[in-house]
Parts: C-alpha cells; sequence; structure tokens
C-alpha cells in the first residue's frame, strides 16, 4: 500500500475483515463475501470496482481444509466445501474479474495455494 494500492479485504467474516482493512488505512475495504458462491463474488466485484477503482490484481487466497482422515470417512459435504472454497472460488472470481482485464489490455492473478496439495497425508 506505500506503493498508491488500494486493496479489497474479502472475507466470509465480517469482523475480521472489517478489522484488517480499518489496520491497513484508508486505501483498505472490507467486503464480507462467500468466495464460494457466484452471486456473493459477482457482488464483491463490483464493491470493490465501485469503492477502489478497476482490478488490476486479483489474489486468490481463500482456502480450507479438514481434519486428516481417511478417504471412506470424508463426508461428500465436507469435501464439497472444500472443493467450493479452495477451486471454485478461482474460477467464480476469474469469471468476474478477468473480462474487465481482458477489455483493458492489462492485469495480474495469483492464485496461492497450500503445500497439502503436494505432500499428500499417508492415510
Amino acid at each position: 500500500m506505500a506503493e498508491g494500492a488500494r486493496v479489497a479485504i474479502v472475507d466470509v467474516n465480517a469482523p475480521a475483515a472489517t478489522t484488517l482493512a480499518s489496520e491497513l488505512g484508508e486505501a483498505a475495504r472490507a467486503i464480507v463475501a462467500d468466495v464460494s458462491r457466484d452471486a456473493d463474488v459477482a457482488r464483491l466485484a463490483a464493491q470493490a470496482r465501485e469503492a477502489l477503482g478497476e482490478i488490476d490484481i486479483l489474489v486468490n487466497n481463500a482456502g480450507v481444509g479438514h481434519l486428516p482422515c481417511k478417504l471412506e470417512t470424508l463426508g461428500e459435504d465436507e469435501f464439497d466445501r472444500v472443493a467450493a472454497i479452495n477451486m471454485k472460488s478461482v474460477y467464480l472470481t476469474a469469471r468476474h474479474v478477468v473480462p474487465a482485464m481482458k477489455a483493458r489490455g492489462s492485469g495480474a492473478i495469483l492464485n496461492i495455494a497450500s503445500t497439502g496439495g503436494v505432500s499428500p497425508d499417508p492415510t
């Protein structure tokens, strides 16, 4: 932010988003959204543009896991939750941000992932 960036802090946890945005100062805005839901992502993209201007850099950093367990004990609901937040959110945010980046001819997307994908648990 010292270089002039304006930042949208997006979280499903309103107090956490608000606290961090407040700590970062005037150039940060808190936006409460569930990044696994298309309507929330569409709204957050619109709110970010309205509050901060065009989105030049998208950082996908949302992620969740589950307690270590054997495959046969992992419930489908828990698997769907992990997939929606860790993977679907990347698709949804790009879907709502990339068209404007393409139209401008510039933009960057940073996808952050866990090392769990390359170092699986033996169970």
